[in-house]
């Protein structure tokens, strides 16, 4: 391996009270703009627009580089890493993401009630390995739903199932029923319903915009009792 020498920079090259060049302005911004992904405790208090010297842009650069090193783990995204679940090496599934994922999503809505759709977090329907385009398994997908937040269940393969896998696991529901078929379909439904706690209504779903049965559906529904409340 051929050793090159790099030179020393001249004395002329720093100046600590010479007025920042266009090209050091660029190096701050970029470097403000990591910056501005790394937690709070790690954020330089130098105001960047106040920075007009060599010196007090070598102070800049020497902190957010500091700050970088003793952060140890950020982002190579438009994110920072909060947690580690896992190691180098790991195996890390579809089903872990899609959990923590929603575990986030729920932290945001701390304090509101909160529904999702079933399929994804549910054995019975989609969270299966390899759905459509999902490269793995979603297995375990519902470890990141809490039982506070409620589950809209349109999964007419597998009414029972489905409806009582939530149930178990101490989830409110609601039966998505319709989806633009005959208004009776909503009837096996509700049979399945019966006897499962915490679910708690039927609801009128329509891909294509059709409320044309919005009145057949509600009268075959009228007068039955949605599953058992608990």
């Amino acid at each position: 391996m051929t050793l090159i020498k790099v030179p020393r920079p001249p004395k002329s090259a720093y100046d600590p009270n010479r007025p920042v060049s266009a090209l050091l302005k660029a190096q701050i911004d970029y470097l403000h703009h990591a910056a501005r992904r790394l937690p709070l405790r790690y954020r330089s208090e130098i105001y960047v627009n106040a920075i007009k010297t060599e010196g007090e842009a070598a102070r800049y650069i020497r902190e957010v580089t500091q700050a970088i090193q003793d952060a140890i783990i950020y982002a190579r995204t438009s994110g920072y890493i909060s947690k580690r679940y896992v190691d180098l090496g790991d195996q890390v599934t579809a089903g872990q993401l899609l959990a923590e994922n929603v575990r986030q999503c729920r932290e945001l809505l701390k304090g509101q009630r909160a529904y999702v759709w079933n399929d994804m977090f549910d054995p019975n329907h989609n969270a299966v390995r390899n759905y459509a385009l999902v490269n793995g398994d979603l297995a375990g997908s519902w470890e990141g739903l809490p039982s506070s937040v409620g589950i809209v269940n349109w999964n007419p393969g597998n009414r029972g199932r489905s409806l009582r896998f939530f149930a178990d696991r101490g989830h409110r529901q609601v039966i998505a029923g319709y989806y633009d078929g005959p208004s009776g379909d909503v009837v096996p439904w509700l049979e399945a319903a019966a006897g499962v706690p915490r679910v708690d209504a039927v609801m009128y779903t329509t891909w294509q915009g059709r409320y044309d049965d919005l009145e057949a559906f509600a009268e075959t529904c009228r007068g039955r009792t949605v599953g058992k409340s608990k």
